[in-house]
């Protein structure tokens, strides 16, 4: 689950001011740590994609960025947007740009 946990979560770090490149390869550590998961979810039986997602949702809610983003009175939680954005799969520069 240690494994799980950072695989799901490290790379989501690289949403916030980071290059396009960075970004990138954040997205492909996801993208094949995700692969994993599913492969070992359907050898094992085991829920591992729900850990990975509840893993994340632990670690997001964690983070400085967005406590400040949930503090504050008024907030679009453009930072943690564009880190959940990362982790679910979408450009975090296009989720970012579109909302506005």
């Amino acid at each position: 689950v240690d494994r799980l946990r950072l695989c799901s979560t490290l790379p989501t770090l690289f949403a916030v001011g980071s290059s396009n490149q960075e970004i990138d390869s954040a997205q492909g550590m996801l993208k094949a740590s995700f692969a994993k998961v599913i492969q070992l979810t359907t050898r094992r039986g085991e829920p591992l994609l729900d850990i990975a997602v509840a893993c994340f949702l632990h670690f997001l809610s964690r983070l400085d960025i967005f406590r400040i983003e949930a503090s504050a009175s008024m907030s679009a939680f453009p930072s943690s947007s564009k880190i959940s954005s990362l982790f679910f799969g979408g450009s975090p520069e296009k989720h970012f740009m579109a909302h506005h």
